[in-house]
């Protein structure tokens, strides 16, 4: 368990001083060795004066709970939800997922898998698949190819990107 407290002094360009005061509290539970319960929560009293883009004062109350999962040094899994409250009242939820797949760690060749997904409340969703393969040639050199899809999609706009990436190292 830990109890944070921080303080945050800024100034931008425009005048505007920001003050920021945060109160936090993890705890984090064990019951395997194999999976990992977080709780986190964090209260913010913001005060902001002067400049161009000043909001006043307000607070702000962030909490997530985060369940990780690693059976086996190969397999990880993530999940966390994340709730937020803005100055303005306004309240964001964020799920978040990731899986890591590496069947052969030490060996000369290494397979992995990544995936990661991210939903918010206003519509906003992202992911990541990014599969790859690594074959260590020797001690000093390697060829990496992976490939990653990005696929982002909010109200009114999708975004689909692919990158293929291979790569060659040699170490004299």
């Amino acid at each position: 368990m830990n109890l944070n407290i921080g303080q945050n002094f800024t100034r931008d360009q425009s005048g505007l001083k920001t003050n920021q005061t945060d109160f936090e509290i993890l705890a984090s539970i064990i019951p395997h060795p194999t999976l990992n319960l977080t709780l986190d929560y964090k209260y913010s009293i913001i005060s902001q004066s002067g400049g161009t883009n000043s909001s006043g004062s307000g607070n702000m109350q962030t909490g997530e709970f985060i369940v990780s999962y690693r059976p086996f040094t190969t397999l990880f899994a993530v999940a966390t939800i994340d709730l937020s409250t803005t100055t303005e009242g306004k309240t964001l939820v964020t799920q978040n997922y990731g899986f890591n797949w590496s069947p052969f760690p030490d060996g000369a060749l290494q397979f992995r898998f990544f995936y990661n997904e991210n939903l918010t409340t206003g519509g906003i969703k992202e992911r990541i698949i990014n599969p790859g393969v690594r074959w260590n040639i020797t001690k000093r050199s390697y060829l990496d190819l992976s490939y990653q899809r990005n696929l982002n999609t909010s109200p009114g706009q999708k975004v689909d990107e692919s990158i293929i990436s291979l790569q060659a190292k040699i170490f004299l």
